[in-house]
């Protein structure tokens, strides 16, 4: 590492009034502007290329901002101003304030936007980050801090954001979801009230290092991304504490500020310095030169965008420009490194000083030490600042072109060997006085970068957080009140809202009616002092959870709507060190899992009715009912995505319904999971994707609805539940997709989508209505197959209803295939068919479309259901004892009927015994009559019909309202 006194001392003047406190500086993107603001609230601006001063300010009286602590600039041409208690943009070159794009309670102390400027940092004293959506100031998310912010940087790629914090915190997050990546101590604490940065900047070649400042002895460390482990330091050029860093446009240098009012520019590669300022106002005696001992901590540094010049800020509010801080003999801190590449490639030694030097080394020890050859430098910087003759007989441009040669040939032969090479960005191999030229780094960065991306995509997924369906983040807390849904339902919701040094939740019912008739009118609000960050709301009552603190157990808490009794609600904290992690209602219980992988179980009274161990750690839980689904960990994530598995209880009986794989889509992560109307578990991932479980094959899991085909705008479907094959979901936009308290959401109903394609003479609509259909049917399937009693027969008559709506969608495909002149694919429909009109209907629709084969194979079938019935030995049902007009079951449902026990249109059944169990085989097989046309009583006797078109033109009734099922229904067992 070059010592200090290396490098001669430049003397930066630095004007402007004298305003103690945080200033900024930041160029236009074609740095034809410079603004600059102060602890004044002046933000001046001035021209990039002269320096002179072209509006002088926006005044505090038009800004209304206090104190001006961080500036951000915007391609779109505005810069973010942060003050007090706003973020104000303010149009360039009017000065004129044009929106604000945030408020805020406490000081602002850093801005950033996002690679594309959609999006925009907001820290301060506010102990978290905002990331604000720049379009319409909408909050996306909220990152949460522990101590007041000092700097944030958003990476180059936009994937991550990092901060440091008061306390000497460094905070590195995802952006996308708000996880935070890592949290370690690397600064040194400052107060509160303190000007101090700390600043951070991200290398602008994908982010591959971070640069952090403030640490007590001057250093600035360099960061690895991924692993956010020390690669190098950037030491020895301050005396005190380093407070700014910015790394130039094309990431070869960069500078750095410090409290001992200098400015050392480095060489990223070999970490060494190559020029300094010492910063100040004039002297008295020489206009040029400064007083030692008169300047003030640096706060801020930005370098041209186009040129070789840098923007320098103190603590007392005064700006300066230092011309040419890179030496014209290196490369310009904006200069392509591609081309500079091939251009010294090309020259090949008889090109500019410049590229020679550079070629040589970015920078030469005094002492001239040998190069990486043996041989002497090419050229260095000599106490007096001018460049020193000397080199290798070879001369500075024949060393240029055997390393750059060497270069590219090590960047050739990088993409095979690189995990020969071990893990870890190439740059850390650069030495100090090493022979790493511009070419080199440009290569061992690409090398770096191309490692860190192949790593990434290797590199298992980490385990996913449990997950609150209904719920939104923490990160999603909207405004000063910070309000966010605790639990988002078809019947109701749950805010809570931080007030003082405690919440308020909230409870409210979409149907005010509901509420009122249970009695409780405005449900009473509630004072939260646990720290609630979950709430599920079942059929009878509330269950909270907070996580465990460091001075208070973790917290359960259930709030019944109605209480019959005194003392109906119930709290409870669980042991030392375990921390509820999810939680849900049901019907008649309440249950919670926590960290420790136990799944409690309650009543609604609060009597522990069960503990049992889960095989991973939680990820949701979801209740409907008398049922409850579990979703744990069943396994490490790999690269390809999470490892789930999915239990189903009925908690009443204390079984296990099913238990098996949760699937997800590649690389994607559970969102929301819940029930159907029909008791059928529903899933939501990532990746926009929703299924739900059949009872068919196994258990499969069928796809219903996909965000990225059914989305036109990019918006996002938050899902609230699924009911009668329809999604009831939020839409809310892209960038923020959690649907936000105020103003108040509204669930959007959506019919289900099955993904079919469009065979060729098909009909995908019709089909993928069949499938939805199925689930239903398989559902009602086994309720009839596992119900006793009345259960049964309402299971049994849900059944037949079903499987009529079945053999509708079946009826609409026969014809389609006819239509097409598909007559092998229609009858691929009648098997499927359940009732006994509705292969009536499909013999009817063949020889209206004179298919006569399959007039022939329909007439069949229905010879071959006509002779199993006709072996049936069927026993009625005995007359009711009841009035004219109860109800009696049937086929397709309730029938009124008459005094004498008979439906309408059906003969009077003939005496017997059997009792209910034949009469339901009977109603569940046999066909439904239909009125004539002359309005009276069809025949109860059904004609065989003969094969062939004459015969098929005599069957019986008109064309059904197309029932369905793939087989009869089963009788009800008592």
């Amino acid at each position: 590492m070059a010592p200090t006194s290396a490098v001669k001392d430049h003397h930066l003047v630095l004007t402007g009034n004298v305003n103690p406190g945080q200033a900024c500086v930041v160029f236009s993107e074609s740095g034809e502007q410079l603004v600059s603001c102060s602890a004044d609230g002046v933000v001046c601006l001035r021209n990039g290329m002269t320096k002179a001063v072209k509006a002088s300010t926006a005044s505090e009286g038009t800004l209304k901002n206090g104190a001006c602590n961080a500036l951000a600039y915007h391609p779109s041409g505005f810069v973010a101003v942060g003050g007090e208690h706003a973020v104000k943009a303010v149009t360039l070159p009017s000065m004129e304030v044009e929106r604000t794009l945030g408020r805020s309670q406490l000081p602002v102390r850093a801005l950033s936007f996002s690679p594309d400027g959609s999006r925009l940092a907001v820290a301060g004293d506010a102990e978290n980050i905002r990331l604000i959506q720049t379009k319409d100031s909408a909050v996306t998310r909220q990152l949460r801090c522990e101590g007041y912010v000092r700097s944030v940087a958003w990476d180059p790629e936009g994937a991550y954001v990092a901060a440091t914090m008061a306390d000497g915190s460094l905070y590195v997050f995802e952006a996308g979801t708000g996880k935070l990546q890592t949290r370690k101590k690397v600064v040194r604490k400052v107060d509160r009230a303190s000007a101090a940065r700390c600043c951070v900047d991200w290398h602008p070649d994908g982010g591959a290092l971070l640069a952090v400042a403030g640490s007590a002895d001057g250093d600035v460390a360099l960061y690895e991304r991924l692993s956010w482990e020390v690669s190098s330091y950037l030491g020895g050029g301050h005396r005190g504490p380093a407070n700014v860093v910015v790394f130039s446009p094309n990431g070869l240098y960069a500078a750095t500020g410090g409290e001992d009012a200098c400015v050392c520019v480095w060489d990223v590669a070999k970490q060494t310095i190559i020029s300094k300022a010492v910063t100040g106002p004039a002297s008295e005696k020489d206009e040029h030169s400064v007083s030692p001992g008169t300047g003030s901590t640096i706060s801020s540094i930005a370098w041209h965008p186009t040129g070789n010049s840098l923007a320098v800020a103190d603590e007392s509010g005064r700006v300066g420009v230092w011309e040419e801080p890179v030496p014209a003999r290196l490369p310009s801190p904006t200069s392509d490194l591609e081309h500079l590449r091939h251009e010294g490639a090309a020259r090949k030694g008889k090109g500019s000083k410049a590229l020679q030097a550079a070629g040589a080394s970015l920078i030469d020890d005094e002492a001239g030490e040998d190069s990486d050859e043996g041989g002497d430098s090419g050229g260095g910087l000599g106490e007096d600042g001018n460049e020193s003759e000397g080199g290798s007989s070879g001369g500075p441009g024949h060393e240029h072109e055997q390393r750059g040669k060497r270069a590219r040939e090590e960047e050739e032969e990088g993409e095979g060997d690189e995990e020969a090479r071990g893990p870890g960005p190439r740059v850390k191999q650069h030495r100090a006085g090493g022979g790493g030229d511009f070419v080199r780094l440009e290569a061992e960065m690409k090398r770096a970068m191309r490692l860190i991306r192949s790593q990434a995509a290797s590199l298992p997924m980490p385990p996913q957080d449990p997950i609150h369906p209904g719920s939104t983040p923490l990160e999603a807390t909207t405004g000063p009140c910070g309000a966010r849904f605790l639990a988002y339902t078809m019947e109701g919701f749950i805010i809570s809202r931080p007030v003082d040094d405690h919440n308020v939740v909230e409870l409210q019912f979409h149907d005010a009616g509901r509420a009122n008739a249970m009695g409780l009118g405005r449900v009473p609000l509630l004072t939260d002092f646990f720290g609630f960050t979950m709430g599920a709301l079942g059929e009878k009552g509330v269950l909270y959870g907070s996580p465990m603190s460091k001075d208070s157990p973790s917290m359960l808490v259930y709030r019944p709507f109605e209480e019959w009794a005194p003392n109906g609600s119930w709290s409870v904290g669980l042991p030392a060190g375990e921390s509820v992690e999810c939680v849900a209602a049901g019907a008649t219980f309440s249950a919670a899992a926590t960290n420790s992988q136990l799944l409690r179980l309650f009543s609604v009274s609060g009597m522990q009715s069960a503990i049992m161990s889960l095989q991973g750690a939680v990820v949701a839980l979801a209740a409907q009912e008398h049922l409850l689904a579990v979703v744990t960990h069943s396994g490490a994530p790999s690269s390809s995505g999470q490892s789930l598995e999915l239990a189903v209880y009925d908690v009443p009986s204390s079984t296990c319904l099913l238990s098996g794989p949760c699937p997800l889509s590649y690389k994607a992560t559970l969102t929301w999971i819940g029930f159907t109307d029909e008791g059928m578990v529903a899933t939501a991932d990532s990746a926009g994707i929703i299924r739900i479980r059949s009872h068919s094959m196994g258990g499969a899991w069928m796809p219903v609805w996909n965000s990225a085909a059914a989305s036109k705008s990019g918006e996002v479907y938050w899902p609230v539940a699924i009911r009668n094959q329809e999604l009831c979901s939020i839409m809310c936009p892209k960038q923020q997709p959690y649907p936000l308290v105020n103003p108040r959401p509204f669930f959007t109903r959506l019919p289900l989508q099955v993904p079919v394609v469009a065979v060729e003479g098909g009909a995908p609509a019709l089909e993928a209505e069949l499938m939805l259909t199925s689930l239903r049917i398989d559902s009602a399937r086994l309720r009839s197959e596992t119900a006793s009693g009345l259960d049964a027969v309402h299971a049994a008559d849900e059944l037949v209803g079903r499987q009529a709506e079945a053999d509708r969608s079946l009826l609409k495909i026969f014809q389609a295939a006819l239509k097409s002149d598909r007559q092998a694919r229609a009858m691929d429909v009648v098997p499927q068919l359940s009732q006994h009109r509705s292969l009536e209907g499909a013999l009817k629709l063949a020889n209206f479309h004179r298919a006569s084969a399959v007039a022939e194979r329909v007439a069949l079938v229905l010879q071959q259901v006509d002779a199993q019935n006709q072996d049936l030995t069927v026993t009625p049902l005995p007359p009711p004892k009841g009035n004219i007009g109860s109800r009696t079951p049937g086929p397709l449902g309730e029938h009124d009927t008459n005094a004498a026990g008979d439906a309408p249109g059906s003969n009077p059944p003939s005496s017997g015994g059997g009792g209910q169990l034949t009469a339901l085989k009977q109603l569940a097989s046999a066909p439904t009559p239909t009125p004539n046309k002359g309005g009276g009583q069809n025949e109860n006797k059904r004609k065989p019909p003969a094969a062939g078109l004459g015969a098929a033109a005599h069957a019986a009734g008109s064309m059904p309202n197309n029932p369905f099922a793939r087989r009869p229904a089963k009788a009800a067992k008592h």
